[in-house]
C-alpha cells in the first residue's frame, strides 16, 4: 500500500543555502561592509536601505540563483532528509516561486535550469540519487501559482522559510504548514510546526507515521492549536511549544520507541507525574492529557531556563535533596504498589553485573569498529572482571549477600535519570524537575550513584558529598546503604561506561536523523569512545577511594 503521506519543499532557502554566497556578492559589488552578518535576511535589509537598495537587492539576487548558484551549498541534513523520505515511502515534491529569468536580467540566465543543474551536480537525482524525482520538480511563475501547485498535488505537508507562503488566504487548510526558520521568525503563520534545522524536521517526519501533528494536539488540548514549536531534541523524544488561540502555552511532547522493558515511555512518564501531582508534589510540571496510542502527551509549559551545569550551588543540591525526600514520603500512597520498577532496576549486586555483561555482548556481536573492539577486550572487560570480584568480597566481608535480592521495604521512589540535566530553573530560582520516563521503584544505591555519574553533570567532589550525606539522611535508615554504595559505586560507573556507547549500536544514531555509517556519526562514535576510556581510567585509580566519599 502507497505511503499517504506527499511532502512538498520549497527550493531557494529551504533546501539551498545562500548566506554566505549573497554575502560575497554583495561585498564584491559594494553593497555592505564587511562587518556585516552573514545572513541573507539581515543583508537584504541592508542592502535595501541603501540608495537605489531595490535594485541592488535584484542584482544579488540575480548572480546568486543565476550564474553564481554553483558555488551555493545545501543546508546540513536536507540531503539527510531527502533519503529518509525515500527510505519510509513518502512522496516527496519540491515546489517552488522561481521565474525563469530574473526580473532585472530579462535575457540573462535561465534561473529554472541553473536550479536543475545544482541539483544535479549535488546529486539530488542521477547517478547518486538522494532521492527527489526530477518529474516531480515544479517551477511556477508566482506565489499563487505556487499554491495552486501545492493544492493541485494534494500535498499533506509543504516545508518552507518564508512565512508569507503561509500567510496567503489560498493556502490550503488541510495542508500542515512547516515553517523551515533558522534564526527567529518575524511572524508565525497559524496551524503552523516550526522548526530551526533540518534535524528537527527529520526528527518530527520520524514521528509523523504514528499522527503526530497539529490535529492530534488540538484534540488532546480540546482547543484550536495556533502554531507548535519544536524547542527540545533528543533521542528518546521531541519535545513541543504549542500555542492555542486562547493564548493558551503547552509543552507537547512526543515519545520515539520504548524502554529497555518494553515499556512505553509515554505511559511510565504521564502515569508517574500524574501519581506525583495527585499527591501534592508541585517541582514538576503538571501532566495535562495524554494520547498513548501515539505516544503523545501534553503537559503544562513551564517556560524555565536549563540549569547551567557549571553554576550548582550548595543551595540546588539542597532543593534536589527536598525533592528526593518528598518522593520518598510518599512512596506508601494509594497507588504506588501499582507503579513499576524503574528502568533497568538491579536490586543485587548479581542483577548489575548480568546487566553490564548483556550491554558487551550486545556491542560485540554488531559493532565491527577496530578501536571500540580493542576497548573491550583488552581494557574494559578485564577492569570488569575484577571490579566484580572486588565488589563482591566487600560486601561478604560486611554480611551481604551479593546475589541476594533488596527488600521490598528498601526499595525507593526514583525517577531513576535524576539531577540538573533534567531540572528548569524558574525566575525566583527554584527548580522544577522533568523527564520521568524511566520513574518506578528502584535501590538508593543506584539513584545516587548515577546522579553521581550523569555526564550532564558537573559537580565538584565537596558538592557530590553533600548529595551523599543528604541522601544517607533520607534513605539510610536501614539496609547498609553506606556500605553497598561503596562496593556499588565502581560498578555503576562501568555500566555509565556502556551506555556511553550505546550510539554504537543499530537505530541509535538514526533516531537523530544521522546516516549509521556517515561522517557526522562517526565523530559521535569517537567522542563517545573517549568519554569511556576517560570514565574507565578514572574508577580503576580510585574505586576503592572515591574522592566524593567521606
Amino acid at each position: 500500500m502507497e505511503n499517504p503521506l506527499k511532502i512538498g519543499v520549497d527550493f531557494d532557502n529551504t533546501i539551498v543555502k545562500y548566506d554566505e554566497l549573497i554575502y560575497d556578492i554583495a561585498i564584491r559589488k559594494g553593497f555592505i561592509d564587511s562587518g556585516q552578518e552573514k545572513n541573507k535576511k539581515l543583508i537584504r535589509d541592508a542592502v535595501r536601505k541603501t540608495q537605489d537598495g531595490e535594485l541592488k537587492w535584484m542584482a544579488v539576487q540575480a548572480e546568486a540563483y543565476g550564474p553564481g548558484i554553483s558555488s551555493a551549498r545545501p543546508f546540513n541534513g536536507v540531503e539527510e532528509f531527502f533519503r529518509l523520505c525515500a527510505e519510509k515511502r513518502y512522496r516527496t515534491y519540491i515546489v517552488s516561486h522561481k521565474t525563469e529569468y530574473a526580473a532585472s536580467e530579462p535575457g540573462g540566465i535561465n534561473l529554472r535550469e541553473a536550479a536543475m543543474s545544482w541539483m544535479q551536480e549535488r546529486g539530488f537525482y542521477g547517478d547518486e540519487d538522494i532521492g527527489v524525482d526530477k518529474e516531480r520538480v515544479h517551477f511556477e511563475s508566482s506565489r499563487l501559482e505556487k499554491i495552486s501547485r501545492i493544492k493541485s498535488l494534494g500535498l499533506t505537508h509543504f516545508i518552507d522559510d518564508l512565512e508569507e507562503t503561509f500567510l496567503e488566504a489560498t493556502f490550503p487548510g488541510d495542508v500542515q504548514k512547516i515553517l523551515f526558520c533558522p534564526s527567529a521568525p518575524d511572524s508565525i503563520p497559524e496551524g503552523s510546526l516550526v522548526f530551526r534545522s533540518w534535524d528537527e524536521i527529520i526528527c518530527y517526519f520520524i514521528s509523523v507515521g504514528k499522527g503526530f501533528g497539529v490535529k492530534t494536539l488540538e484534540r488532546l488540548v480540546n482547543e484550536r492549536v495556533f502554531s507548535a514549536e519544536m524547542i527540545g531534541k533528543g533521542k528518546n523524544s521531541f519535545v513541543y511549544l504549542m500555542r492555542t488561540y486562547g493564548k493558551k502555552r503547552f509543552a507537547a511532547k512526543f515519545y520515539n520507541g520504548k524502554t529497555m522493558e518494553g515499556r512505553s515511555r509515554g505511559f511510565v512518564e504521564f502515569s508517574a507525574l500524574r501519581f506525583l501531582w495527585d499527591n501534592g508534589i508541585r517541582s514538576i510540571p503538571e501532566p495535562v492529557s495524554a494520547d498513548f496510542e501515539n505516544d503523545v502527551a501534553i503537559y503544562e509549559y513551564i517556560g524555565a531556563n536549563e540549569v547551567d551545569s557549571g553554576q550548582i550551588s550548595e543551595a540546588d543540591i539542597d532543593q534536589a535533596l527536598e525533592f528526593l525526600l518528598k518522593l520518598n514520603k510518599i512512596s506508601g500512597a494509594e497507588g504506588s504498589g501499582e507503579l513499576y520498577p524503574a528502568s533497568e532496576a538491579c536490586f543485587s549486586l548479581t542483577e548489575l553485573t548480568v546487566n553490564i555483561q548483556k550491554r558487551i555482548d550486545s556491542l560485540k556481536a554488531v559493532e565491527k569498529n577496530q578501536r571500540l573492539r580493542n576497548f573491550l577486550s583488552t581494557d574494559f572487560s578485564p577492569a570488569f572482571i575484577k571490579l566484580s570480584g572486588w565488589a563482591e568480597k566487600y560486601l561478604e566481608v560486611n554480611g551481604i549477600d551479593y546475589a541476594e535480592s533488596l527488600p521490598l521495604a528498601q526499595r525507593i521512589l526514583s525517577p531513576s535519570d535524576f539531577g540538573f540535566h533534567n531540572a528548569r530553573r524558574m525566575e525566583d530560582g527554584q527548580l522544577k524537575f522533568v523527564d520521568f520516563e524511566y520513574f518506578g521503584w528502584d535501590d538508593p544505591a543506584k539513584l545516587i550513584s548515577d546522579f553521581l555519574y550523569h555526564p550532564g553533570m558537573n559537580l565538584d567532589d565537596e558538592l557530590k558529598l553533600r548529595f551523599i550525606e543528604g541522601s544517607m539522611k533520607i534513605f539510610g535508615q536501614s539496609g547498609q546503604l553506606d556500605i553497598r554504595l561503596r562496593a556499588l559505586y565502581p560498578l555503576f560507573g562501568m555500566k555509565w561506561i556502556m551506555i556511553f556507547l550505546n550510539e554504537f549500536l543499530p537505530g541509535r544514531l538514526d533516531r537523530l536523523g544521522m546516516s549509521p555509517n556517515g561522517e557526522r556519526a562517526a565523530i559521535v562514535k569517537e567522542r563517545q569512545l573517549e568519554k569511556a576510556n576517560s570514565l574507565l581510567g578514572y574508577i580503576i585509580e580510585s574505586y576503592k577511594h572515591p574522592p566524593c566519599f567521606n
